[in-house]
């Protein structure tokens, strides 16, 4: 059988792993899942929104995708969900299992590990670990404590924004207004705020640091308000110093902010890129708008799940290829 290379747009869908040539790829047969994440279901063929999309894209170009064996697959999935290799144990356990019923196990069964995997991955997206220099270390905590409640399906990540923005760790790791603004860009809505975009962080001005906050010890004790913050918009946004007009809308407030960051479209395809970016190794290529679309409308019709997200990307057919070519 001849193989060919498939087109670049493909490659980097695929995340340019080894496509035959002369296969009609059908939906039967591919390890797709339910969106579930009990454990015992979701291991049903009830097509994957991923596979909707490069199914057709493939077959047009006579291509097809050879699924990873499980053992393959098996060590993918436990590197990527659980942070580790497998057992022997998991091997022997995962022969000839779907790719949902893997991901169940790493996902539920081995839930703990999948949490702290997430967590792991917020640290290196907010670099919460790098700010206690700021924060005390009770700060810390509570936001890495939160971030697992986004991995153990109990937050939303749109729940999680609105926490993350007004809490003690990112206030003091974002002690600006162009630092906030910057970073609730490049968080939430997926792309570097442009020079002029930077003043939306004006919009956090009505934070003040509590009485003596920029002091670790008061009266020769520890200050239990060491780098705390007070809502005080009387104050910060004094002469309308909290108002800004930012992609065509004006707000004077984090919750303004809120309704802007999670009202644009950016909001959800920032989510699907973050999340594709960490399990498929690159961004979805601009070839393929139809998958980012789809994955946008999933997440929304998913409350904004990013567990069930990470399924859905792990239990397609582009994830569970096999990196061998023949």
């Amino acid at each position: 059988m001849k193989m060919r290379l498939a087109t670049s747009a493909l490659a980097l869908l695929l995340g340019a792993t080894g496509c035959v040539q002369d296969g009609d790829l059908g939906a039967e047969g591919l390890g797709t899942a339910t969106y579930d994440l009990e454990l015992g279901q979701g291991t049903g063929e009830t097509g994957n929104v991923i596979d909707a999309v490069i199914v057709p894209m493939l077959n047009a170009n006579k291509l097809m995708v050879r699924p990873a064996p499980s053992a393959e697959l098996t060590r993918r999935m436990a590197l990527d969900l659980a942070g580790r290799m497998p057992t022997l144990d998991e091997y022997t356990m995962m022969e000839g299992k779907k790719a949902s019923e893997v991901a169940d196990y790493f996902m539920v069964t081995r839930k703990d590990e999948f949490v702290k995997m997430g967590q792991r991955f917020f640290s290196d997206i907010f670099l919460y670990n790098n700010s206690s220099q700021f924060s005390q270390v009770k700060h810390i905590v509570e936001f890495n404590d939160t971030a697992a409640m986004v991995w153990n399906g109990t937050m939303s990540w749109k729940a999680f924004s609105s926490y993350a923005v007004k809490s003690p760790m990112w206030l003091n790791r974002y002690p600006s207004a162009d630092n906030r603004g910057e970073q609730a860009f490049a968080y939430f809505l997926g792309r570097d705020a442009f020079g002029f975009e930077r003043s939306f962080g004006v919009m956090w001005n009505g934070y003040v640091m509590a009485p003596n906050g920029d002091k670790e010890q008061v009266g020769g004790q520890p200050n239990p308000r060491y780098h705390e913050y007070d809502l005080d918009p009387a104050v910060g946004c004094a002469n309308n110093a909290c108002t800004v007009a930012i992609l065509g809308q004006e707000g004077s407030s984090v919750d303004d902010a809120l309704r802007i960051i999670q009202g644009s479209e950016l909001f959800d395809e920032g989510l699907v890129q973050q999340v594709w970016k960490r399990y498929m190794g690159g961004p979805i290529a601009i070839e393929a708008p139809e998958l980012r679309i789809k994955l946008m409308q999933f997440v929304r019709a998913n409350d904004y799940s990013v567990p069930k997200l990470v399924r859905e990307i792990v239990t397609s057919s582009a994830y569970a290829a096999t990196y061998e070519v023949r």
